[in-house]
């Protein structure tokens, strides 16, 4: 009997060495890189909804009466687009970060109810909001006027509990909204590494503003008619300069107008 009992020892000592053994715990997400993701993607949104609504600029009385439902059609094509596909959204990506649903079983479930909690819900919210203006003059007996009282304390007590996750989000470094605490969905890194921050953009930003107030400062100060002869001297000898695509044997561009132009201004 103790041998039979030492070889079932034996034969289940790796899988009581899986339990016992500590599992291998991903590094978490810096909170910055998670803020940061955050941030980005609240821009990327808005510079999209500006020129999206810009369509509609001849058009103002239709898209804001429809301006919600445009909002929805966009949030859902981001969404498709990003995280449905690729687990991680635009401004994740940018950070390194994507997110963690979890086991491979329950990635679908917590998928759909995250597109329910964080597209269709704020949606809802919109539109309720947005036909309860009228609400707030009508008489505490108004079924309406009760409706309007328990959103302002759901809102309330939402808003509550979202400075709390965020305090505690500053205390542990995961879960920065309550969605994401709510559905157990956190940020992980795609590629393990040190944070890498690409500076090129910023660089190009800040040349093209100190361009643009050189400009703005020093146009007004020239003379008009020689700056304006000297433009049109340089458009018109842009115009004989050949295309990139042209034949080897085309003839080479002439300087000799933009020089005259410059000398004439």
């Amino acid at each position: 009997v103790q041998e039979e009992w030492k070889a079932a020892k034996r034969s289940a000592q790796p899988l009581l060495d899986s339990f016992v053994a500590p599992k291998a715990v991903a590094p978490r997400a810096l909170r910055v890189s998670q803020l940061d993701a955050v941030t980005l993607d609240e821009e990327l949104r808005e510079l999209l909804g500006s020129e999206f609504a810009s369509i509609f600029k001849y058009f103002s009385s239709t898209y804001e009466r429809y301006e919600d439902d445009l909002a929805l059609a966009l949030d859902i094509l981001l969404f498709r687009l990003s995280v449905y596909g690729k687990h991680h959204t635009y401004g994740g990506l940018l950070q390194n970060l994507k997110f963690d649903f979890g086991p491979k079983p329950f990635q679908r479930t917590k998928l759909g109810l995250f597109f329910v909690l964080h597209i269709i819900l704020p949606y809802l919210y919109r539109k309720v909001r947005r036909r309860s203006r009228d609400w707030v003059t009508l008489p505490t007996t108004d079924r309406r006027k009760k409706l309007w009282l328990f959103i302002s304390r759901v809102e309330s007590i939402l808003q509550c509990l979202t400075l709390l996750n965020f305090l505690v989000f500053l205390k542990q470094g995961v879960y920065h909204t309550l969605v994401h605490r709510l559905l157990q969905i956190r940020l992980v890194h795609i590629r393990q590494g040190p944070r890498q921050v690409s500076f090129d953009f910023m660089n190009r930003q800040l040349l093209w503003n100190g361009f643009s107030d050189f400009m703005f400062f020093i146009v007004p100060l020239l003379p008009g008619r020689s700056f304006s002869s000297f433009l049109s001297t340089v458009f018109m000898s842009l115009k004989r300069v050949p295309s990139l695509f042209s034949s080897s044997t085309s003839p080479e561009p002439s300087v000799g107008a933009v020089e005259g132009g410059m000398r004439q201004w």
